[in-house]
């Protein structure tokens, strides 16, 4: 379980562990550290290129995990993740997460990549090349449509008012989670099931008020 680059996979677990993850998930985590840092400078795919950023990130996709099970009552149904770029949260998603997950990412480098990290991390997901805009998916994303979600997560690629305005393609059962800082308020109309803190901020789990 070595880490060539930097030795850490003991340092790294420390913050798997404090999620209460081990055994071949915790495995997997260490590995696609691993291959962020090996491949997230070449491709530019992630700002980090430390070993804390890289394991603040692990810690922040494990608290969206949290917040998806907790929302969920321990159940784990489908995840669709939008804009996963180098697989925040969605790879970190992956490797934990027991039910089926999509990754949806526009750019064919990013998904690319997203595709060669599940191969080499043995995990099963679907990549789709796509985005969600104001009027609903595109791309192979298409395909996504009429479909039902446990958890629908973005993290980066929409400010959390937009995501939340646009993740009416979901539904109201699925839970959407939403990556903010300390202050920010679940607007009207929205009911918080879960909310977990994580290095970046909190990760709040929300989904529409009509559907309790």
């Amino acid at each position: 379980m070595a880490w060539d680059l930097w030795g850490v996979a003991s340092s790294l677990q420390e913050t798997i562990a404090a999620f209460g993850v081990a055994g071949p998930a915790a495995d997997r985590l260490v590995r696609l550290a691993g291959l962020w840092a090996r491949h997230g400078r070449v491709q530019r795919l992630l700002g980090a290129t430390t070993e804390g950023a890289i394991a603040r990130h692990v810690a922040e996709g494990l608290a969206a995990v949290e917040v998806g099970r907790a929302c969920g009552g321990g159940a784990a149904g489908g995840w669709v993740d939008v804009g996963s770029g180098a697989g925040l949260p969605g790879l970190v998603v992956v490797c934990v997460w027991e039910g089926p997950v999509v990754l949806v990412e526009p750019r064919q480098r990013r998904a690319a990549f997203l595709e060669l990290a599940a191969a080499q991390l043995g995990v099963e997901v679907t990549v789709l090349r796509g985005r969600l805009e104001g009027h609903g998916w595109t791309g192979e994303a298409a395909q996504l449509s009429n479909r039902q979600w446990q958890v629908a997560s973005a993290r980066a690629v929409f400010d959390p008012c937009t995501w939340l305005d646009r993740s009416g393609v979901f539904g109201p059962s699925t839970w959407r989670t939403v990556h903010v800082r300390e202050g920010w308020r679940t607007p009207d109309g929205w009911v918080l099931g879960a909310r977990r803190r994580s290095a970046h901020g909190i990760v709040l789990g929300v989904r529409p008020e009509c559907f309790t």
